[in-house]
């Protein structure tokens, strides 16, 4: 439970600091931030190599040592200084980043931080898989809260790019320290078991796989400065952060599921059935923000950049087609976990390369026409099209897999919101009458049972 707290404080003091960056910044400053931090996932995702996955897969069943550990870190930051002098050669030829050529000191300290990044997901790899939610609570915090905080004060002092930068990379620094302190406990002093040779080729289909998410994952926010306006980027960047901003839901309860999804002992059709319940489960939390998203959505972006350097109000068309992506990203992040705690990484990334093809292909055809309100739908197709692929191999394993039957009541249920919208009322009254009609049909059919909210708080998921 602690996990999920954590989560949701971080994000939420994270998500108002980025607000408070973007009245400061205007669109097009924050679509400069949005394409930085587009590159340093696309860095980190490379030079991970697929390590934080098979970390926590091994260490379920025993330690690492130190010296594994400075090795894998070590291997990390050579593989980013590649990558890192790739990206920079591309975008001073000309090739990308044209966003990035226009702030590139801020851009820099962004990037960087990707070498305190590295100290920070290997220990979070191991904490996970040793079941360590409360240690991986506590990273989350240091990590959010002090972003926010620094994002307030150097910006308060110093309105500009840099200073939103600089809080970056401090409190990546910062959750870096406190990692290494938290996952000393975990490592023992034994000789090393495994080989750094063998451990990236047991992990290079990983590796491959999480190249091919973050392709159809972030590939929009890398085409849209290429292919539209500045203020385009951060319209669609903006509308993006709320959605990216209830992603740790889905995170944490994937977390919680793949040691069970690892688990040889167990069978598939009991990791069916507790996907099964999952997919209900955050069925519940995204259909009414999915359908309720646009009731609200022009006077929130209003409300929140009431004082921008800018103009956000795009930003509620991005956020209108975007947030009926987020139940497939909910769904997304279980199945990926269910198939690699299966070792079926192959056809796991035969998957996600056909979307990634798709998502590039629909990308390179919507944006030119369409900008930012394109790279939403693509992103929207793109997830639904993963959620379909996966879910037909995984009912073809186990008909204890039932995910129209988990989530089709949620659907019909949350249609009540948008029925609520209709009414012609204040729309503070409306979102509160959606709610309590909604919250009586959830009690109503039981779609949600206190199994459910204990299962994925505990530290430990048994069969």
């Amino acid at each position: 439970m602690l996990y999920s707290a954590a989560q949701v404080v971080g994000r939420i003091m994270a998500f108002a600091a980025l607000i408070v960056a973007g009245n400061v910044l205007g669109p097009a400053r924050f679509g400069v931030f949005g394409n930085a931090t587009t590159y340093l996932v696309v860095i980190a995702i490379v030079s991970t190599f697929g390590l934080d996955l098979w970390i926590s897969r091994h260490v379920a069943n025993s330690q690492l040592n130190r010296s594994s550990f400075i090795r894998i870190v070590a291997w990390r930051f050579s593989l980013s200084c590649m990558v890192v002098i790739l990206m920079v050669v591309a975008i001073w030829g000309g090739l990308l980043g044209s966003l990035i050529r226009t702030e590139p000191l801020p851009c820099a300290l962004i990037v960087s931080s990707i070498f305190f990044d590295h100290i920070s997901t290997t220990a979070i790899a191991i904490l996970e898989g040793r079941r360590r939610l409360t240690a991986c609570s506590w990273l989350t915090l240091v990590r959010w809260i002090s972003f926010s905080l620094l994002t307030l004060l150097l910006l308060w002092a110093n309105p500009e790019f840099m200073s939103l930068a600089a809080a970056w990379l401090v409190s990546s620094g910062l959750r870096a320290l406190v990692s290494w302190f938290l996952v000393r406990g975990e490592l023992n002093t034994a000789p090393a078991d495994f080989s750094i040779r063998n451990t990236l080729i047991q992990a290079a289909p990983l590796a491959v796989l999480n190249f091919m998410i973050v392709l159809y994952f972030h590939i929009d926010m890398v085409m849209l400065p290429e292919m539209a306006p500045a203020e385009h980027s951060g319209w669609y960047k903006m509308a993006y952060t709320l959605i990216e901003s209830l992603l740790f839901l889905s995170a944490a309860v994937a977390a919680a599921l793949y040691p069970l999804f690892s688990n040889r002992q167990t069978s598939l059709d009991i990791k069916a059935q507790r996907l099964s319940q999952a997919l209900r489960l955050l069925a519940v939390i995204a259909m009414p923000i999915a359908w309720g998203t646009s009731l609200v959505s022009e006077p929130l972006i209003a409300m929140l950049f009431q004082s921008a350097e800018g103009d956000f109000g795009p930003s509620s068309n991005a956020l209108n087609i975007l947030v009926w992506a987020l139940p497939f990203m909910f769904a997304n992040s279980s199945l990926v976990r269910l198939f690699l705690g299966l070792e079926r990484q192959k056809l796991a990334l035969s998957m996600v390369s056909v979307t990634a093809l798709i998502n590039l292909v629909l990308n390179a055809w919507s944006i030119p026409h369409w900008g930012y309100v394109g790279a939403a739908s693509a992103t929207v197709f793109s997830e639904a099209f993963l959620t379909v692929a996966m879910s037909i191999a995984v009912r073809r394993w186990s008909h204890h897999y039932q995910p129209l039957k988990a989530t089709a009541p949620v659907f019909v249920c949350a249609a009540s919101v948008q029925v609520a919208g209709m009414i012609p009322m204040h729309p503070v009254v409306v979102v509160v009458l959606a709610a309590c009609v909604y919250g009586s049909l959830v009690l109503l059919f039981k779609l949600v049972s206190r199994s459910d909210l204990t299962q994925f708080a505990r530290e430990d998921i048994h069969d």
